[in-house]
């Protein structure tokens, strides 16, 4: 929503409207069933999702993802990447493209996929994400993965998030 080649003008990143749109595409698509990966803000709407139709999600992996955006966005190192989005797109886009994609090749992607107004729009909706009352109704199995060196919270985000869903394991991937 608002990025990569999705509409541009969109001011809507609440977590409704992102459930909605994976939907649309998964009804596009006609996609029955199918095992769902979500990355860090991902996590939320994802979630959301498997609840809402655990017909269609029969597994799902939460990689440095969060129930709770304000336990995400108040983490320290997040708070520097935040105020580094602020001070300069381009720096922030090319250590965002190293830490998570190994290389500053990809910054380039992610300044064309999107507008440093659009993109701090959706981050500040995603500090309003809580979907911890959800947590208990994931029915499918779920792996939660931790990465420390591309995680922007620390591993108690990870631990607490598995805890919460029946079931989940949690794995640190170093």
């Amino acid at each position: 929503r608002g990025r990569g080649l999705s509409e541009r003008n969109v001011t809507i990143f609440t977590l409704d409207a992102l459930v909605l749109d994976l939907a649309a595409v998964v009804d596009h698509l006609e996609i029955e069933r199918f095992a769902m990966a979500a990355l860090l803000n991902g996590g939320p709407p994802a979630i959301a999702y498997a609840v809402a139709h655990p017909e269609r999600v029969p597994r799902l992996i939460l990689w440095n993802s969060y129930a709770r955006g304000a336990d995400y966005w108040d983490a320290p190192r997040q708070k520097a990447f935040r105020a580094m989005r602020e001070a300069d797109w381009q720096t922030y886009s090319e250590t965002l493209a190293r830490v998570f994609f190994g290389g500053a090749e990809l910054a380039a992607l992610i300044r064309e996929s999107t507008t440093p107004e659009v993109y701090k729009a959706f981050m500040d909706a995603t500090r309003g994400f809580d979907v911890t009352h959800l947590l208990p109704q994931v029915r499918c199995p779920t792996l939660v993965l931790y990465t420390p060196s591309m995680a922007f919270a620390g591993l108690d985000t990870s631990r607490v998030l598995a805890s919460r869903i029946p079931g989940a394991r949690l794995a640190v991937v170093e």
